[in-house]
């Protein structure tokens, strides 16, 4: 009920409390209730005695009110859980899962206390500055079709990021770099398979948006889309986007399979025709990236033939 009348405040004018209530068949205080918690989540509503509420300015919240104002896809029904401090989407979205969680629930929170990548690595998400956020899919598709939501994900961040003017590419198998080589976003992914289905899948992406300064062990490899065009961004309508951008391209991925999206990850492929590192458990060597396998695995040349890499790092 909140978000409704969060969203009747937004569409602009003003409009008393009697009518709000009368909409929603709650009593004046309740609604007085409602307007309160909205101040505390940092609108401003300015309030006129005879006359109603009226809406001045949003807070920058990635609340689920707010997030749901700017989403376009309704058709894809995300259910969002907004935290304020959590230790990691992912490890709160794996325990929903477990409980039942049903499928397009999203977690996302303002600050992680313990964000991971890949390989468990920690990732810097500090509070109000960047988009922490995980979603769950039950998918009815193959475990090697369901892989590739980390690429899938990876094309949608790109996607959105371009519409906004923000030039960046893709490197394999999860991360989203600027121009500089420098990491904005990072993606992982985890699924709980049985025999060949899949139960659940857990997609979690960090986008550093407005941090103003990296400490010193990622001053040189990481960035955020406040350093690159030196102004705030408003994360609520950006995480929106993220989730329309996601959903239109899973809905491509149910219908058509992974090709078209591998189209899609190629275009932004950074590090295609380059000489590229690759680290293992078992080895590390030099190849040149050549593309993109039908299960998202990067093809690679290595002394004269093609070799598939399904696993480890990939260093430009």
């Amino acid at each position: 009920m909140r978000e409704q009348i969060l969203q009747i405040l937004r569409e602009g004018g003003e409009i008393s409390g009697e009518k709000l209530s009368c909409q929603f068949g709650i009593s004046r205080a309740a609604i007085a209730k409602h307007i309160k918690a909205l101040r505390a989540e940092g609108y401003i509503i300015n309030a006129v005695p005879r006359r109603g509420y009226s809406f001045i300015s949003a807070a920058d919240t990635l609340s689920a009110a707010e997030i749901n104002c700017f989403l376009r896809e309704k058709a894809a029904s995300w259910q969002i859980h907004y935290k304020k401090e959590l230790p990691s989407t992912n490890s709160k979205l794996r325990n929903l899962a477990v409980q039942g969680a049903p499928h397009g629930t999203v977690v996302i929170a303002e600050h992680q206390l313990a964000g991971a990548g890949r390989f468990n690595r920690s990732w810097f998400s500090p509070p109000h500055s960047g988009i922490w956020m995980s979603f769950l899919l039950r998918p009815a598709l193959s475990p090697q079709i369901a892989q590739t939501m980390t690429l899938l994900t990876a094309c949608a961040v790109a996607r959105v990021l371009k519409s906004l003017g923000y030039a960046c590419g893709i490197k394999w198998p999860n991360d989203v770099l600027c121009q500089n080589g420098r990491k904005l976003c990072g993606i992982k992914s985890e699924m709980c398979i049985d025999m060949d289905s899949v139960q659940w899948q857990i997609t979690g992406l960090g986008l550093n948006v407005n941090i103003s300064e990296f400490p010193p062990p990622l001053h040189n490899s990481a960035t955020s889309l406040y350093l690159l065009g030196k102004s705030v961004i408003q994360r609520a309508p950006l995480a929106a986007a993220l989730l329309d951008e996601i959903y239109r391209l899973y809905q491509i991925l149910l219908q058509q399979g992974f090709a078209p999206l591998r189209q899609i990850w190629l275009s932004y492929a950074v590090s295609l025709g380059q000489l590229v590192r690759i680290s293992n458990m078992h080895e590390e060597y030099y190849a040149i990236a050549r593309g993109l396998d039908e299960n998202g695995y990067l093809l690679v040349e290595r002394a004269g033939q093609i070799q598939t890499v399904s696993g480890g790092d990939v260093f430009i």
